[in-house]
């Protein structure tokens, strides 16, 4: 499955892994790599991580479905970013932004020499033996590889991004058994050191740094845990970890016409041994000439 935004955690376990090493600090400005970024000066790589930068959220540009399907390379989406005015100063207040980790990424390669796939591969997938995490391409079903679907009255495909352009905020693969290794390796400090985690998992105006916190269960009974999520094309992905239980939980879809959420926190309740209430869901609305005929014009979007 393409994992979406969940690549985020693994983008920050790298950046935490180069700061470990030395080759960068989380006081580091991202004037150091690319300082025609508005505010460059100012964004720390900290800011980056935990979406503090202002950096304008490149998703959001009205023109984004247009180019998301192409091959585009790294100038033209550093060229796209640099245009953007700042949304807020740097520090100011936290808004989701992939383009602070599309960024990230662009610096990893910068320091290392090399592309993001290969660092994920050789800093995750190899030294950690996780074959089915990697950084995606065009999906082959021979490889064990899904497609993702939306319902419009029936299934469809749906089409394909070019995995450059969510390039380190939302380009990586796995699978549940990587998924699940991955976030008990990490919560471990197998990956970074336990400083390190703290670090990240420390919240700041409701980010942490490439993950967040999540929660089950009532007030007086809450159990605290963090997670990240994704969605990409149809595919709706959810990791999270618990650390109090060592409980981590991993739900996976390419193809949903229900509200994960639910779902999940079904996941918990039978974890708990609570009674699950099996949804029921209606018969499809058969609608009359009639009914339709007021329904008839021209739409678009």
């Amino acid at each position: 499955y393409k994992i979406g935004s969940i690549s985020k955690t693994y983008t920050s376990t790298i950046i935490f892994q180069l700061i470990e090493e030395g080759k960068l600090t989380l006081d580091t400005k991202l004037s150091k790599f690319y300082p025609k970024v508005k505010n460059a000066d100012k964004i720390t790589i900290k800011h980056l991580l935990n979406h503090q930068s202002g950096i304008f959220n490149y998703t959001n540009e009205p023109g984004f479905i247009d180019y998301v399907y192409l091959a585009k390379d790294k100038d033209f989406l550093l060229a796209k970013i640099e245009s953007f005015d700042s949304d807020f100063e740097p520090g100011e207040k936290a808004e989701y932004s992939n383009s602070g980790y599309l960024l990230l990424g662009f610096i990893a390669e910068d320091i290392e020499k090399k592309p993001f796939a290969e660092i994920v591969e050789q800093r995750i997938s190899k030294a950690y033996n996780l074959k089915d995490t990697y950084y995606g391409d065009d999906i082959k079903e021979r490889n064990g590889e899904v497609h993702s679907y939306e319902y419009k009255g029936r299934w469809g495909k749906m089409a394909q991004w070019n995995m450059n352009i969510p390039g380190a905020a939302g380009a990586l693969v796995s699978n549940a058994d990587d998924l699940n290794q991955f976030i008990n390796l990490l919560f471990d400090g197998k990956i970074i050191s336990k400083d390190s985690l703290q670090t990240m998992t420390t919240m700041d105006m409701n980010y942490g740094l490439g993950i967040f916190e999540t929660s089950y269960g009532s007030e007086d009974n809450k159990l605290k845990g963090y997670w990240h999520n994704g969605g990409i094309e149809g595919f709706r992905t959810h990791l999270a970890y618990y650390p109090e239980k060592d409980l981590s939980v991993v739900l996976l879809s390419n193809g949903l016409r229900y509200d994960m959420r639910e779902i999940y926190e079904a996941m918990l309740d039978a974890y708990y041994g609570k009674d699950i209430e099996e949804p029921t869901f209606p018969e499809s609305i058969e609608l009359s000439k009639e009914q339709l005929q007021p329904l008839v014009g021209n739409y678009s979007s």
